[in-house]
């Protein structure tokens, strides 16, 4: 030890120059809290996530929402603003679509002319004649009806399709873009209403915006707090000097080695800081204390020599507790190395870094730093001697403590049964533990997050989303009308039986529209004559019979449709006759009575909207007989489904001008179909059970063709044809689902770790048991109290576990080492170890009541965090330390002098 700290200036000199080097590296960070970036490449969500962007693009929207409490969206001026704005984004880099009352598009007919036209003319001037189309228009269309304004007229929405893949979404240029966009909404429409910013890539970027304010308010402030601390235990400038430096130079080498090898900081990651300033003072703390124990017991006027001597003395006691303590800690912190969550893994990694520099600069920068200042000039950390015993020289706080620690410890049985208590309230406790993870949650109640959450969920379908995509081997086979039947019933029943649901919207709502709007002039029960292809025709008759396609450059569509008939044959094509257009003059008041009661009949209506609805059905009232899939061939005057599926081929063809790629692969033949589903959830509870509801349907009522599970390979590519379900919904609940094994996996590794390290360092396994008894009390404790209070497991609360097993151990050991050491010394001195027990609380209980408090008050500091879910993190913690500390101060002490193991007590 003398030789290593020969030369104590070098080893100064040398720990300054990397931290300069790491310094460096700290204006290289960056941060990054997309989704995507928390699960395995090789997940399910993940690979469903990428197939989901390269068949249908882009799939990173954000919704803006404008609420006007004491006025109405119809408001001129104010739509006019807002198609200014949507003019604005669009022009924007990095666009791909934006959706509003302004900037969307509404499929009508025009003859035999399907055309997607702007759902607000360009020449828009708002004319009360022009608010009364634009409300006949938002009516008509159950796809946009309550999507682009509210029903009650008070709020409208904007969704922005941003042309960037989801595992990139985090990216600064996405991030300074989504942020913008929030901005510029916030400052154009200041005076006319309240606006909400919300999706997943804004929730990415508020936790961007967040943790980035976290680092520059909570770093000093913990800082300030472990000042405080330090001050008032060790009340010299010096010890807390070189308590703090050593965490300060702990935390450069490790966030600055994260750029440096290219890992971006994320909302786990940014808690480094905090946990490292918290938890690396315990070894400066162990180190300093008993340098300032020594000082006391040692004459007032050292040489030198003596004093070095001190010094490599106190190094070479201190060396292995306090690499104990770091070896256990970083147990703790390696356990997460092993976890599927990929920043957890990244936080386990470079938190251990931190531990090992922490130890290094503690027992090295420290012992170093009092070499060069040589003996202290004034003893102030002498105090006056009480008696002519060493021992006897301490504090009356000190004495106080310990012999109030001995008389506790003497209540035995009380102890027991208050541990006993403790183990039951944790297992009922525990069984009320949720796990969820749910981003929005991450944030308190009071943020715009939160709050552009709440207005989504009550005006609109629900900030979150899934998609459920359909893929068939061909376009004829996913036109077949039970497929497409079947994926427009599975939307209806969701709507109508998943409380979740806020709305279902895809492919088939434009095939549906297609057919209303191409059928306004039908009878709403049919066609209503039908001639059988064998009768003899007249040719003129039979060139009109084109069903409004006519053959626009693909030749005779009904003999298409009979060459490709599934069974190979043609034997009976059925055709509609031409008729005159259907009207109100062919309903006579009978009709119109019985309109009126079949509708008030019908059990599914419920409303006034749902009653009007009815009877435009029924009426086929601007075709809404027709707004359906194609399914009865005869109610299209044809005969086979084939048949049915041409048609709705034909009208992707007639369709000109439209835009559907969010919800088919190709225009014209797609072979991948999707649907979207806006949820109302608090939780990943809730979007659980939506998707056990959505695969039970599946399960039960799609046909064979499709209710098979898509499987993919390792490039990410579809093996077979079917269904899949994917969305932020999903992927959020997919993480929850990697919370619990990240969970099992960390705690189990530090657990086992922990008790291999004692048993091997003691020789004794007994050692291991006892010093796992703490933190096992300690982790059952903090899931009690999470589980009473409501505090869910997520990504931060799930971190808790493991690092009270590496921050609590070093309590346990501090006092199963200094029990040891003192019991042994009375006995080798020839005493009977009659007060050993007062010595051991004495020299160890004061340095863990102060670590203790200096970890908890540092993870304290967490509950000023923007985010909700550090907040309770660092409550935990607290928890845990207070656990950690009270029972080793307690429970460690009973067991050590009832069970008399013989890694103390020898033979």
């Amino acid at each position: 030890m003398q030789k290593f700290f020969k030369r104590p200036l070098i080893i100064v000199i040398v720990i300054a120059a990397i931290t300069l080097v790491f310094a460096y590296g700290l204006t290289q960070a960056r941060i990054d809290n997309n989704n995507l970036e928390f699960i395995p490449d090789s997940s399910k969500a993940h690979i469903i996530s990428d197939y989901l962007d390269e068949t249908f693009g882009g799939q990173v929207m954000m919704l803006v929402g404008f609420e006007r409490p004491y006025s109405t969206i119809y408001d001129p001026a104010f739509l006019l603003k807002m198609r200014t704005f949507a003019d604005e984004v669009k022009a924007l880099p990095l666009i791909r679509a934006v959706n509003s009352v302004m900037s969307t598009q509404y499929i009508t007919a025009s003859g035999d002319t399907i055309f997607a036209d702007n759902l607000v003319p360009d020449d828009f001037s708002g004319t009360p004649a022009e608010l009364e189309e634009l409300k006949q228009r938002l009516s008509s269309w159950e796809l946009i009806d309550g999507v682009l304004i509210s029903k009650d007229g008070k709020a409208a929405s904007m969704m922005i399709t941003l042309d960037i893949p989801i595992d990139k979404s985090g990216e600064p240029e996405a991030v300074s873009l989504v942020m913008g966009i929030r901005d510029r909404a916030r400052e154009l429409f200041a005076d006319d209403c309240n606006v909400f910013v919300t999706g997943q890539p804004i929730v990415s970027a508020s936790i961007n915006e967040a943790v980035a304010q976290d680092l520059i308010f909570l770093i000093p402030l913990v800082v300030i707090v472990l000042l405080a601390t330090l001050f008032f235990s060790f009340r010299r400038w010096q010890s807390v000097f070189l308590v703090l430096l050593t965490v300060v130079v702990a935390v450069v080498w490790t966030i600055g080695a994260m750029p440096l090898v290219g890992i971006k900081l994320s909302i786990i990651s940014s808690i480094l800081p905090v946990i490292l300033l918290a938890v690396g003072s315990a070894y400066g703390i162990h180190v300093v204390t008993h340098y300032d124990e020594q000082m006391k017991i040692k004459p007032e006027n050292l040489s030198t020599e003596e004093y070095n001597n001190l010094v490599y003395t106190l190094v070479s006691h201190l060396i292995k507790p306090v690499g104990l303590a770091a070896l256990t800690t970083l147990a703790g912190f390696i356990s997460f190395c092993f976890t599927p969550i990929v920043p957890i893994r990244w936080f386990g990694l470079f938190a251990s870094w931190g531990v090992v520099v922490a130890f290094v600069v503690a027992v090295t920068l420290i012992p170093s730093l009092m070499l060069l200042k040589g003996v202290p000039k004034k003893r102030s950390m002498v105090e006056p001697v009480e008696t002519t015993t060493p021992h006897n020289r301490h504090r009356a706080f000190d004495v106080v403590v310990a012999g109030g620690l001995v008389a506790v410890v003497r209540k035995r049985k009380t102890i027991l049964t208050l541990t006993a208590l403790a183990v039951v309230f944790s297992i009922i406790g525990l069984s009320r533990l949720i796990i969820d993870n749910n981003t929005v949650n991450y944030f308190k109640d009071t943020s715009d997050v939160v709050q552009s959450s709440n207005f989504m969920d009550e005006y609109f379908g629900g900030s979150s989303d899934l998609s459920i995509v359909i893929t068939a081997d061909s376009t004829e086979e996913l036109f077949d009308p039970k497929v497409l039947g079947a994926v427009d019933d599975f939307a209806k029943w969701m709507d109508a039986n998943v409380p979740q649901v806020g709305r279902v919207v895809g492919f088939t709502d434009t095939v549906k529209r297609i057919n209303q709007v191409f059928n306004v002039d039908e009878a709403p029960t049919g066609y209503r004559e039908v001639a059988s292809s064998s009768e003899q025709v007249a040719s003129e008759d039979v060139d009109s019979l084109d069903f409004g396609f006519g053959d626009f450059g693909f030749g005779d569509f009904e003999e298409d449709v009979a060459t490709n008939d599934t069974n190979g044959t043609n034997n009976t094509v059925v055709e509609p006759v031409e008729t005159t257009s259907w009207t109100i003059n062919d309903y006579t008041a009978a009709d119109i009575v019985d309109f009126m009661s079949d509708a008030l009949a019908d059990s599914e209506v419920k409303t006034p909207a749902e009653l009007v609805r009815k009877i435009e059905a029924l009426t086929n009232y601007e075709g809404a007989a027709y707004y359906e899939i194609p399914r009865d061939p005869a109610r299209y005057g044809k005969s086979t489904d084939a048949e049915l599926a041409g048609i709705v081929q034909n009208y992707l063809m007639l369709l000109s001008g439209g835009d559907f790629s969010d919800y088919a692969n190709d225009p014209m033949s797609p072979t991948a179909i999707r649907s979207m589903i806006q949820l109302k959830v608090s939780g990943d509870q809730e979007t659980k059970q939506v998707l056990d509801k959505m695969n039970h349907y599946i399960a039960e009522n799609f046909p064979d063709s499709i209710k098979t599970e898509i499987q993919f390979d390792r490039d990410h590519k579809a093996l077979n044809t079917g269904y899949t379900i994917g969305g932020n919904a999903f992927t959020q609940s997919s993480i929850a689902d990697l919370i619990v094994d990240s969970q099992v996996i960390s705690i189990v590794i530090s657990v086992l770790m922990v008790i291999l390290i004692l048993s091997i360092s003691y020789k004794s396994i007994m050692a291991g048991i006892i010093g796992a008894i703490p933190i096992a009390l300690a982790i059952m404790v903090n899931f009690a109290i999470m589980g009473f209070a409501g505090i869910t497991l997520n990504i931060g609360t799930a971190l808790i576990a493991s690092l009270s097993v590496g921050i609590g151990i070093d309590y346990t050991i501090h006092i199963i080492d200094t029990f040891k050491r003192e019991y042994q010394d009375e006995l080798a001195q020839g005493g009977v170890a009659s007060d050993f027990l007062l010595r051991t609380f004495r020299i160890s209980g004061k340095a863990i009541i102060i670590n203790a408090a200096s970890v908890g008050l540092g993870f304290g500091v967490l509950v000023f965090s923007n985010f909700r879910m550090l907040g309770q993190f660092g409550g935990l913690i607290m928890l845990s330390m207070l656990v950690s500390a009270t029972v080793s101060l307690t429970l460690i002490p009973v067991m050590l002098t009832t069970v008399k193991p013989k890694f103390i007590y020898g033979p």
